[in-house]
């Protein structure tokens, strides 16, 4: 089966949440070696990928956190669903699901699971969205191996725990395009060291970390020059080729 996503970036992200829940396994036996009587890894990663399936990701007292939350968890999904509203209550002190809609007795009602990738429905809840607008594609990023600027550019992406891959969405207004196109030009920009440097302080008093954390926008590294431009381009077109040649030919 997994010979189907031949090319798919999604192999890699399957390989990473089994090393993650082996992690888990391991720690958990280490604190309770009695656990290991009650589950093997691959059972323990069977009953964890169901509950990865039914949490809802709820903030309690202004905290960030999980819930499981039988009966609501069996409601399916609809894309979009302006149905339905689902969030922890304080005032309730409990998980509610409220609608603005008359749903008439027999009703289906359908929540949103959110705005999310084909590949996180798919690895998570088993099924992915035609058209979906917030797909995304792992891209890494490359730097000329003729670059002169090459160490340098490493040095700092190294020092200030830059990504080497970044995942882009076909939404061009999302935050995550504008770090990709922002990381693009410091990649691709050719100037003095001292001219590299400013350019890395500019984007750093941007925040751009924070900003996708909260969800607020922020503006990234802009146009530098039509050159710049043109060879980000070239990057993104032959890398875009790579990653497409990686996929069965029919």
């Amino acid at each position: 089966e997994l010979s189907m996503l031949k090319g798919s970036d999604f192999l890699v992200q399957i390989q990473d949440l089994k090393l993650d829940m082996e992690k888990d396994y391991k720690r958990i036996i280490e604190a309770a070696p009695e656990f290991a009587t009650l589950a093997t890894v691959d059972e323990f990663m069977k009953v964890r990928t169901l509950v990865n399936s039914r949490i809802f990701g709820t903030k309690i007292d202004g905290q960030d956190d999980d819930s499981i939350v039988p009966i609501a968890d069996m409601f399916n999904y609809k894309h979009p669903s302006s149905m339905t509203h689902w969030t922890y209550s304080t005032e309730r002190k409990g998980f509610t699901v409220e609608t603005t809609e008359n749903i008439k007795k027999g009703d289906e009602i359908f929540v949103s699971y959110g705005s999310k990738p084909n590949s996180s429905y798919f690895l998570f809840y088993g099924f992915v969205i035609p058209n979906n607008d917030n797909d995304e594609v792992t891209f890494p990023i490359k730097i000329n191996p003729n670059d002169p600027l090459k160490a340098l550019k490493e040095e700092i992406i190294e020092k200030e725990g830059y990504p080497k891959k970044i995942k882009i969405s076909a939404n061009t207004e999302d935050n995550k395009f504008t770090l990709f196109m922002s990381y693009l030009r410091f990649i691709c920009f050719e100037g003095t060291i001292e001219d590299i440097k400013k350019l890395k302080e500019d984007f750093d008093k941007d925040e751009p970390t924070k900003a996708i954390a909260n969800g607020t926008k922020f503006k990234g590294v802009t146009i530098v020059n039509a050159t710049n431009e043109e060879n980000v381009l070239k990057i993104i077109k032959g890398v875009s080729e790579e990653i497409l040649g990686g996929y069965p030919q029919n």
